[in-house]
């Protein structure tokens, strides 16, 4: 939960392992601002029906580990 709304902005990337998805409700119209996904496997059925905004380029390992009940608890920002 949480977040606004905001304009979904759908685009031509694919879903592939490791894309950084904007969540959203039922209104393929409208997205969340403040909630995203990351693809653990080939989405393709994703493809627009979400905003594709990036792609993680290392720590797949570390996305890997993530499971249904994690919490983040702290963020550090490396320069």
């Amino acid at each position: 939960t949480g977040g606004g709304n905001m304009a979904t902005e759908l685009n031509n990337k694919p879903f592939v392992v490791g894309s950084l998805g904007v969540a959203r409700g039922g209104d393929i119209n409208v997205s969340n601002d403040a909630q995203f996904f990351i693809t653990k496997k080939d989405s393709q059925f994703l493809n627009g029906q979400y905003t594709n905004f990036g792609i993680v380029t290392s720590g797949m390992d570390v996305v890997n580990k993530i499971q249904i009940g994690d919490k983040i608890l702290g963020i550090t920002l490396l320069p």
